[in-house]
């Protein structure tokens, strides 16, 4: 099977987080990524990104959408799994004057001692490889993958 996303929208009680991640472990499924943030008031989302794994993906949605604490679930369309945004600072000891390709189109701003890139999870792991084997990070601290709002969704 191919890899998929998952976005669970649970009720911000103690214990809701704790029950789903029972669940994937219980599963044994396979977790990539998994971003935590407050969509609401009271309504935590979680987005899942599975690797390869042989169990049917209309298995896994009913699994989670059958925990009491879980409002809704959709699987977003390959697209839309394409245009979520991750934010990660990187605390750097190095000078990489002048930018490299590989940053340009991640890079927001930058100091002596730190960078901050947003932009696509993959375009964040490329600029991070790339500054890897430049060997200037000493620490990162990554946002998880959210997915924009689309215009009928944001209040006025």
């Amino acid at each position: 099977m191919r890899q998929f996303v998952l976005v669970a929208s649970l009720q911000d009680v103690s214990g809701a987080l704790e029950r789903l991640l029972g669940l994937l472990r219980r599963r044994t499924l396979p977790v990539e990524r998994l971003s935590l943030y407050q969509a609401e008031e009271n309504v935590l989302e979680v987005v899942l990104r599975f690797g390869d794994f042989d169990t049917p993906k209309d298995r896994v949605v009913a699994e989670v959408a059958s925990l009491f604490d879980v409002l809704s679930v959709r699987c977003p369309d390959p697209e839309a799994c394409d245009e979520t945004r991750e934010l990660a600072v990187v605390k750097t000891c190095g000078d990489l004057e002048p930018w490299p390709e590989t940053l340009s189109d991640v890079l927001q701003r930058h100091d002596a001692n730190s960078i901050e890139l947003s932009g696509t999870p993959h375009a964040i792991d490329r600029a991070l490889a790339y500054l890897q084997e430049q060997g200037v990070i000493t620490g990162v601290s990554r946002s998880g993958e959210m997915f924009p709002p689309h215009p009928h969704e944001i209040d006025t």
